[in-house]
């Protein structure tokens, strides 16, 4: 029997309620067990007032000084001074808001109200967010962090995390962006921000702005950044070089096939072992004739096979390649396994490696331990010495002993 639509019946219920939850003077009638499960912050809570059927009444309500009303509203202003500016209409209190997103700025607070925090509630309560305003789902992103309910912050974050597709190259949105998605903990969102990011970055590689962004940006991101551009910059190359062979092939020039080839050979150096690149790159090399490039791939795919030759993975990865490619990967595969083996024994052979009792591979051995090994013999040796010197010493003395004897006698 499902139970969802029960709980669900329950949201805002005040005849079942044992919470009291006010937002703006008005009312939200909730459950300590449903918020306990749903939220680290209502878990601690309700664990340091522990009280036996007490009814809870809290105030939630937004506050009214240190609020951010729209998410853009650090504003960024492209002048000399580039002054970052919250609440600008507050023109007396300026001085007072000018703050970084930062997890020192959670002081502030993004603007919510009664029907925000209800879409809060009800999540809690089983019930899905419909679309919203990019503004209402930054305050319900700040009302998850705020609360501790992680699952509500992946799944705005999975929602706000195409914000940057309607932005433009000359806007300052980013900067804004970049601070609030890392203050409210959303991954995803600041990764496409990011790329959007270095994507303009390459275009304006070589002018003044370049440096500008640059200085605006901190060093945490900016490391992400150039990693990004990297990333960016190699598919551009190759794409270019893909054009070029496709141009080699039509126009039928042979020595330019191979000198692409030659270039794209290595382009599996950059792939994830869980990428599907290789798909793509299989074909479209096979097509263009890309003898090389193709050969790399089949070896890049090879060894990811001899990997998780026993998961589950194995299987759908052969699914999923043509009969042709697969054979020559199995030959692959076994000429990797046997070199392998060729190696080992080569190295048991000029006893680099050894075997054990059971007649297992064993590492090499430890020089110190051999040395140590040699020591404890030597040492050994030389009390044998010892023992016959004081042996041999001791027979002297009982044979004096004894002539000393006769002698009296």
């Amino acid at each position: 029997m499902d139970t969802l639509p029960k709980i669900r019946a329950l949201f805002n219920d005040p005849s079942t309620a044992d919470l009291t939850l006010r937002i703006d003077g008005r009312a939200y009638f909730a459950h300590k067990c449903i918020l306990n499960l749903q939220s680290e912050w209502f878990q601690k809570y309700l664990e340091e007032n522990r009280q036996v059927g007490k009814h809870f009444y809290l105030d939630f309500s937004c506050s009214k000084k240190m609020v951010i009303k729209k998410w853009y509203e650090y504003k960024i202003r492209n002048n000399n001074n580039e002054k970052d500016n919250i609440n600008e209409k507050n023109d007396e209190s300026n001085e007072n808001n000018r703050k970084d997103f930062d997890e020192s700025a959670f002081q502030y607070e993004i603007y919510y109200d009664y029907d925000i925090f209800g879409y809060l509630l009800a999540y809690c309560y089983g019930w899905s967010i419909q679309s919203k305003t990019t503004d209402e789902l930054f305050a319900i992103a700040y009302l998850a962090k705020k609360f501790k309910i992680h699952s509500l912050t992946k799944f705005t974050d999975c929602l706000l995390k195409h914000i940057s597709k309607s932005w433009k190259p000359n806007e300052f949105k980013w900067k804004v962006g970049l601070m609030i998605s890392k203050w409210l903990g959303l991954v995803e969102t600041r990764l496409t921000i990011l790329k959007f990011l270095a994507r303009i970055l390459i275009k304006i590689k070589d002018s003044r702005n370049f440096e500008l962004v640059k200085s605006i940006i901190n060093k945490d991101d900016w490391n992400e950044i150039e990693k990004i551009m990297n990333e960016l910059s190699n598919d551009e190359t190759t794409d270019e070089l893909f054009a070029i062979a496709y141009l080699a092939k039509k126009f039928k020039i042979h020595s330019l096939t191979k000198f692409t080839d030659c270039l794209l050979k290595h382009i599996s150096k950059s792939w994830k072992p869980n990428e599907f690149k290789w798909k793509v790159g299989l074909m479209i090399s096979k097509w263009l004739g890309l003898v090389e490039t193709r050969l790399t791939i089949l070896k890049f795919l090879a060894r990811i096979l001899i990997k998780i030759k026993d998961s589950r993975n194995f299987e759908l990865v052969k699914s999923i390649i043509n009969k042709d490619d697969w054979n020559e990967i199995e030959k692959i595969m076994n000429e990797l396994s046997n070199d392998e083996v060729q190696i080992e024994n080569e190295l048991l052979e000029d006893g680099v490696l050894g075997l054990d009792e059971n007649g297992n591979v064993v590492g090499p051995k430890d020089d110190d331990e051999e040395d140590n090994r040699k020591e404890s013999s030597s040492d050994g040796d030389d009390d044998g010495s010892n023992s016959s010197e004081s042996s041999s010493s001791y027979a002297s003395s009982n044979e004096n002993s004894n002539n000393e004897s006769e002698d009296h006698q």
